[in-house]
């Protein structure tokens, strides 16, 4: 997006470094969320019919949390692949895009159940409620931060994402990966064929012509065919002068009785 008010090493090199900061305090959220989700676990209203359900929501919400941690710093190489295979878009091959909206989305839902009734402000104040407000407020924030941070340190004409540049910095050139996901022979072919009949489509190929004879949208070609005769012909004569018959294969004095000797002999020359 800048890259006509800053060189692209220098966008990138201060990119690393603000990319690096945004991972920290993304975790340090999440964890915030995570603990937030179990503090409403906790405090929810047991007197209510279907309290189950929503302790099993937050629950889930605790665990998308330690997730989304997980996905930002996959240490072993088992969960390196498990995220590239099964979760891409939250894995080293794609921005930071998808994970803040995850991270929003956490966020509503946290602040969202501060709207119950077991939540008043009689039940549940001090500091475990400034914990789930904050924490609330601050996914959104964070969320919000690693989407722009996604979309302004990105190169789709180099395949850079925000995750080369947090990783390489000026260096995420040469370690580009944007199109590892959505370039696979299978979605190229597919792309092709979706392309191809859209074309088709918007500009009638195989339509009538100007004089009314329909013209079908592939020439019928057919295969290459020749006739006995023809092939005893072209056995049979010779390819440098046309009409003359090509002698036998076994008259070639290639193919006659040789003498002993492998040179030829001066008979009638005199020998002294």
């Amino acid at each position: 997006m800048f890259c006509g008010m800053l060189s692209l090493g220098s966008l990138h090199g201060a990119g690393f470094f603000v990319l690096q900061a945004l991972r920290v305090c993304t975790v340090v959220t999440l964890l915030a969320a995570a603990a937030a989700c179990w503090v409403l676990i906790i405090k929810v209203d047991k007197y209510k019919s279907f309290f189950v359900f929503q302790c099993i929501s937050l629950f889930f919400s605790s665990i998308g949390c330690l997730f989304l941690i997980i996905a930002e710093f996959p240490v072993i190489k088992f969960v390196r692949h498990f995220y590239r295979n099964s979760w891409p878009v939250l894995s080293d091959s794609h921005g930071l895009g998808w994970m803040g909206a995850a991270i929003i989305i956490i966020g509503c839902h946290i602040l969202g159940s501060l709207n119950e009734q077991g939540y008043d402000t009689d039940a549940f104040s001090g500091h475990f409620a400034q914990l789930v407000l904050a924490s609330g407020v601050l996914c959104i924030i964070f969320g919000v931060l690693n989407i722009i941070c996604a979309l302004v340190w990105r190169d789709a004409k180099q395949g850079i994402t925000s995750r080369d540049i947090r990783a390489h910095g000026s260096l995420a050139g040469d370690h580009a990966t944007l199109p590892s996901y959505s370039a696979s022979p299978a979605s190229s072919v597919r792309n092709e064929k979706t392309r191809s009949k859209f074309i088709s489509k918007m500009f009638k190929r195989g339509a009538d012509n100007d004089d009314g004879h329909y013209s079908p949208a592939r020439p019928i070609i057919s295969g290459p065919f020749t006739t006995g005769h023809e092939n005893a012909q072209t056995g049979a004569t010779s390819p440098i002068v046309p009409g003359l018959k090509r002698p036998d294969t076994a008259l070639h004095p290639m193919n006659g009785h040789r003498t002993s000797s492998q040179y030829s002999v001066a008979d009638h020359l005199p020998r002294h």
